[in-house]
């Protein structure tokens, strides 16, 4: 997360448990107050799940009072996405109960399940026809200046904006993960027509970017490409297309939802929760001894 080390004021915690390394719980810290990591796709703490749950929870009761006794008084925290989750559970759902935690927002995360068979929507069908008399091809790529370029302009005309990353921090990142960072493109005669960056997660592609020129646009070249990964990476459980959701305000996209069901895209929640330190009793135990 170094990267961007001067966006993000880092107080990430390690946990030990017999002096090995157990949990990492990444944050960052503002004013009073601790948040999973926003420089980061989703949060929570990451374990390996082999510490039984009345570890799990000492873990998580460890994490708030250790930011208690620095003197944080709130702690914003993001819950890993089930399908990010390589040993399916809910551990932190009990202790954010018990803890007062408050919904504090939710996002919809549009997923494509590849482990079941998705039927294409007949407009996508269409489109995808289209591009493959026009005569697309898709292939991994390295010119990310291009892709960037193309990327950058797209935000910026459509909601003035720009990518989250710099072109130099995604190379960086490309460098540190040349596996796990990949670069797509639809092009015709090799002149790239659109293009979307994937994070590989062992169970899970993510797509972090997308972006089209105006002839792509016009020969459904995005289709087309998606079409082609979500077949190339058949063999992982899920195809995340991102959140189509506003931050703050629980607003949809409609248009954007609608182009990602067409693939057969699922909504999933994507939740964080404000935790009130200064009201919880850290000597209440979780565990109760039967008689």
């Amino acid at each position: 997360m170094e990267y961007h080390i001067d966006k993000f004021h880092d107080n990430s915690v390690i946990l030990y448990f017999k002096e090995k390394p157990a949990v990492i719980f990444p944050a960052h810290q503002y004013q009073n107050s601790i948040y999973s990591h926003n420089g980061l796709s989703f949060g929570g703490f990451l374990s390996n799940n082999n510490h039984g749950t009345e570890n799990l929870f000492r873990f998580f009761r460890s994490i708030l009072h250790y930011y208690s006794k620095e003197g944080f008084t709130s702690l914003y925290y993001k819950k890993t996405p089930l399908i990010y989750q390589q040993h399916l559970a809910q551990s932190d759902e009990f202790f954010l109960f018990q803890s007062n935690a408050k919904l504090e927002n939710r996002e919809t995360n549009l997923v494509i399940p590849l482990h079941i068979e998705n039927k294409l929507q007949d407009r996508k069908k269409r489109a995808i026809q289209k591009s493959t008399s026009y005569g697309l091809s898709v292939t991994e790529s390295d010119n990310w200046d291009i892709f960037w370029e193309m990327l950058t302009e797209n935000l910026q005309d459509r909601h003035k904006t720009r990518p989250v990353h710099t072109i130099s921090e995604i190379l960086k990142l490309k460098k540190l993960f040349p596996k796990k960072i990949r670069l797509f493109m639809s092009q015709k005669n090799e002149k790239a027509l659109a293009g979307t960056v994937l994070f590989l997660h062992p169970t899970v592609i993510h797509s972090q970017y997308i972006a089209s020129t105006t002839i792509g646009r016009k020969t459904g070249a995005v289709d087309f490409l998606f079409k082609n990964l979500i077949e190339k990476f058949s063999d992982y459980n899920w195809f995340s297309l991102g959140v189509s959701s506003l931050r703050l305000g629980g607003k949809v996209n409609k248009g954007l939802t609608e182009w990602k069901e067409g693939f057969g895209a699922l909504p999933f929640s994507h939740d964080s929760y404000l935790i009130d330190l200064t009201k919880i009793d850290f000597y209440n135990q979780v565990y109760v001894k039967a008689i």
